[in-house]
């Protein structure tokens, strides 16, 4: 895409960042706070990001055009979002609780038929745990989720495992939901989040989905009976994030960013090493066959440029086209011939929500049943 590339929303990057949601990663809140938009997502990706190709592109265009279109406030009280997705044929409620991080936010179909039951869809946000519900309502993933089917939403202001339960809890009786078809889906700390949330309850959920995260939590967090449960129960996973991310989650064969995540358990990967060892966990939990060490650091030299960008071997490999950007998709099966586990990666994506890729995630999740 040229550098003379123009949109309707451009001036999105200009804008002044305010922010809402401080980042959970202390070495983020030690750096000067972006004055614009544009400098923010630069600092959310790694030194080669290229952040003028990322704005000239219709990349660029959707980010803007979901992030200038929600009224963002510092405050889950916010009339103008309640009317923006009603808009949209959402009818959007805060539900405050008699603590702060019970709280939570529900979007529910306007033209709700009686007796109707819907798949549920809980998002989790990042930052800090204790933040905004509403930070993920511009992420892009409610949006590509109801082109596609009608959905209930439920948004807890705090990340943390026992307050997403608490909300699916308080959600259960009153919103029309079909349990059989319950996801979670979370992006940067909330990613980590929502994997915690669904390894130590898989029985909740139909699949999951913890993106702009690593593919798995380190063994001191989700050990070998953790994930046995889980392999036994069935559950689908679905991890997207951005080759141009800071946290360089992807390639696989390439170093990482090291560091200590949530709980002060979940140790990120540094090395390929480390990264592969993950891999292969997560294979595991969802069922899924094992590809050796071996395999997996010749991932490298696979002439498959999808494998390539991902640094992962095996599976169903593709690469797709979207908003004309590349996505690498890999597809893998359970020893039973079902889908198990997806991973997804997008060219000069920094830490930030493709909705192109939120999209792939929904159509993957979106398969599956709690029986």
């Amino acid at each position: 895409m040229n550098q003379e590339y123009s949109y309707k929303n451009k001036e999105f990057w200009n804008r002044q960042f305010i922010d809402y949601c401080p980042p959970a990663r202390k070495e983020l809140r030690e750096q000067p706070v972006p004055q614009t938009q544009k400098e923010h997502v630069r600092r959310l990706g790694d030194s080669d990001f290229d952040i003028e190709a990322f704005i000239n592109s219709k990349m660029g265009e959707a980010v803007a055009d979901l992030q200038a279109g929600y009224p963002s406030t510092g405050n889950d009280v916010n009339p103008a979002a309640n009317l923006y997705w009603k808009e949209r044929g959402y009818d959007r409620e805060y539900h405050p609780e008699d603590r702060r991080e019970h709280s939570w936010v529900s979007l529910v179909p306007s033209d709700l038929a009686e007796d109707e039951k819907l798949p549920e869809v809980v998002l989790i946000h990042g930052g800090q745990a204790n933040g905004l519900a509403s930070d993920m309502e511009a992420s892009g993933y409610v949006h590509e989720v109801i082109k596609r089917d009608r959905a209930v939403f439920v948004l807890p202001a705090n990340t943390e495992t026992d307050n997403t339960i608490y909300a699916m809890d308080r959600a259960d009786p009153i919103l029309p939901i079909d349990k059989t078809r319950v996801y979670i889906i979370g992006f940067s700390g909330g990613g980590a989040w929502a994997r915690y949330t669904a390894l130590t309850h898989p029985e909740r959920f139909a699949a999951y989905a913890p993106n702009g995260s690593n593919l798995m939590s380190w063994p001191a967090l989700a050990d070998d009976m953790m994930l046995a449960k889980v392999r036994e129960i069935g559950l689908p996973v679905c991890i997207y994030a951005g080759l141009r991310e800071f946290l360089r989650i992807f390639p696989l064969n390439q170093n990482g960013v090291k560091f200590t995540g949530i709980l002060g358990k979940d140790e990120q990967p540094g090395t390929p090493e480390e990264k592969y060892m993950l891999f292969r966990r997560c294979l595991y939990a969802s069922g899924c066959s094992d590809i050796s060490p071996e395999e997996c650091m010749k991932a490298a030299g696979d002439p498959d440029p999808a494998r390539q960008m991902c640094g992962a071997p095996g599976g169903d490999a593709k690469m797709i086209r979207l908003l004309d950007t590349d996505h690498a998709v890999i597809d893998y099966t359970r020893e039973d011939g079902t889908p198990g586990m997806r991973i997804i990666c997008v060219d000069n994506m920094p830490h930030v929500v493709s909705p192109s890729a939120a999209g792939l995630v929904w159509e993957f999740l979106r398969q599956f049943k709690r029986y």
